[in-house]
C-alpha cells in the first residue's frame, strides 16, 4: 500500500536506474533541467551526512510521459513505524517545478505526511536552478529533524482526538466541498474510512481520517500535484477542523444519528 502509488494511468513506478535512463532535455536561454540522478543522489548523500540515521528505502515514480519524477527517500527514526521522509520532485517537460520536502511517513502503507510548512522549497526550472536547489536542500536538512519532531506531536494529538464514523463522513464531505479531494479521491477515502487497512482499524480519530485522505490522493492524484495536494489537506484538518469538537457534532449545529453499520 502505496502513498504515492497513484492510480493516473500514466504513473508507473520506477527504480533508481529506471529515472537515472530518462533522456534529459535540452537547456534553452530560459530553461535549465536538472538530472534525476544529480537531484537524487546530491540531496541522498547530504540527507545521510545531516540526519545521520540509516537509510530505510528509496521509492521512485514516473509520470508524464516520464517527463515527471517523484522521489521517495525514508530513513529510520527512534519512532517505531514512522519513517523520517525526504520528498523529491523534478521534471523535464515544464510542468512541474523542482520541490524538496519532508515529513514523516506510516511504514505500513507509506502515507507520506506532508503538513502545511514541509513543502519547504519549490523552484522552476530557469537560470541558476541548481544553485539555487543546492541551498533549499541545506536548509530542508538543517530543519528536518525539528520538523519531524514537531509533526509527531501533531500525531500523537489527532490520535487523541476521537472521531465518530459519521463524523468522519461529514469531514470528508468538507474536504470535497473545498475541492482538496477530486470526486475520485473522495470515493476512495470513503472506502479507507469505512473499512481502514490493519494499520490503521485502530485509529477512529483525526490521524486515522487524516491517512484516509493522504492514501486517496496518493492513490488517484497525479503524481506531480501529490506533494501539494498533500500539504492542503494537512493544513485543512490543522486549521479547519478543531479536534477538541471531533466528536461533539451537536456544538455545531448538526443532528448526531446512530452510527453507521
Amino acid at each position: 500500500m502505496l502513498m504515492t502509488g497513484s492510480a493516473t494511468k500514466d504513473d508507473r513506478y520506477a527504480t533508481y536506474e529506471d529515472v537515472c535512463e530518462i533522456a534529459l532535455p535540452q537547456k534553452t536561454k530560459t530553461y535549465e533541467p536538472v538530472p534525476n540522478q544529480k537531484m537524487i543522489d546530491t540531496v541522498k548523500q547530504a540527507a545521510l551526512a545531516s540526519l545521520n540515521l540509516p537509510m530505510l528505502d528509496e521509492k521512485y515514480i514516473l509520470s508524464g510521459k516520464d517527463q515527471v519524477m517523484i522521489g521517495m527517500l525514508r530513513f529510520v527514526t527512534e519512532v517505531e513505524d514512522m519513517p523520517l521522509t525526504v520528498l523529491l520532485r523534478n521534471s523535464y517537460n515544464k510542468k512541474a517545478s523542482a520541490a524538496i520536502a519532508s515529513g514523516p511517513s506510516a511504514q505500513a502503507c507509506s502515507n507520506l505526511q506532508i503538513f502545511s510548512g514541509d513543502i519547504c522549497h519549490i523552484r522552476k526550472h530557469t537560470r541558476n536552478v541548481w544553485i539555487d536547489f543546492l541551498k533549499y536542500v541545506n536548509q530542508v536538512m538543517g530543519s528536518s529533524k525539528r520538523r519531524y519532531d514537531e509533526r509527531i506531536v501533531t500525531m500523537n494529538e489527532w490520535k487523541a482526538a476521537s472521531v465518530s464514523k459519521n463524523r468522519g463522513y461529514e469531514l470528508l464531505g468538507l474536504a470535497a466541498g473545498y475541492k482538496l479531494l477530486k470526486p475520485t479521491m473522495f470515493t476512495e477515502a470513503m472506502r479507507h474510512w469505512e473499512e481502514p487497512p490493519e494499520a490503521f482499524q485502530n485509529d477512529r480519530n483525526m490521524w486515522g481520517w487524516y491517512n484516509a485522505c493522504t492514501w486517496a490522493i496518493g492513490q488517484k492524484a497525479p503524481a506531480d500535484k501529490i506533494l501539494t495536494m498533500s500539504s492542503d489537506i494537512s493544513d485543512f484538518t490543522a486549521r479547519r477542523l478543531d479536534p477538541r469538537f471531533a466528536t461533539f457534532p451537536e456544538n455545531r449545529g448538526v443532528i448526531d444519528i446512530p452510527e453507521a453499520k
